[in-house]
This record gives structure tokens, C-alpha cells and sequence, in this order.
């Protein structure tokens, strides 16, 4: 992936299960992806979060998109983990 290009991403929840059709899961994500605009250099442009699945559009810079998304994704996952009890990926 180039720097300065915009790329549409999308992560689905494991099974295509309804896992953030919980409002305050949808709030949790939006959190973290609060926070990994802060800490990486990319721009979010528009985002969707659907009740299993979600759909960015991101342009990156300096930092790669994989790790932003891994950030996100992994501390997002901990964190709604904790919460149900459960362990594991969240999204594949």
C-alpha cells in the first residue's frame, strides 16, 4: 500500500455472527478508532459500523494501514473479550 492513497476496509466479525449489534459495542469501537487517529499517522474519511461488520475509508501516511487496523482491531477485540467472558479473535 502507498502513502497518500485512500483505501476502503472492511472487517467482519467472526462467523458473520451480529456481535456489534450491541449499541455500546458500536460505542466501544468508535472509541478505539477515536484513539488510532491519534496515534497513527492515517485519516479516517467516512466510516460504517454495521451490526456485523464494518466498512472505513482511510488514507494513509507515514504509519501502514495493517498496523493501524491491528491496533485497533486487537485492543477493540480485549476489550469487548473481557467484558462477555469470552476469549479469541473477534473479527477474521
Amino acid at each position: 500500500m502507498e502513502s497518500g492513497y485512500c483505501y476502503h476496509i472492511t472487517c467482519r466479525a467472526n462467523n458473520q455472527e451480529y456481535l456489534l449489534e450491541k449499541y455500546d459495542y458500536k460505542a466501544r469501537y468508535q472509541y478505539y478508532l477515536t484513539k488510532a487517529q491519534s496515534k497513527f499517522d492515517t485519516e479516517l474519511w467516512s466510516y460504517c459500523l454495521m451490526d456485523n461488520h464494518v466498512h472505513m475509508l482511510m488514507k494513509m501516511y507515514a504509519d501502514s494501514i495493517s498496523k493501524t487496523m491491528q491496533w485497533l482491531n486487537q485492543n477493540f477485540a480485549s476489550s469487548v473479550n473481557l467484558m462477555q467472558g469470552r476469549n479469541g479473535h473477534f473479527f477474521w
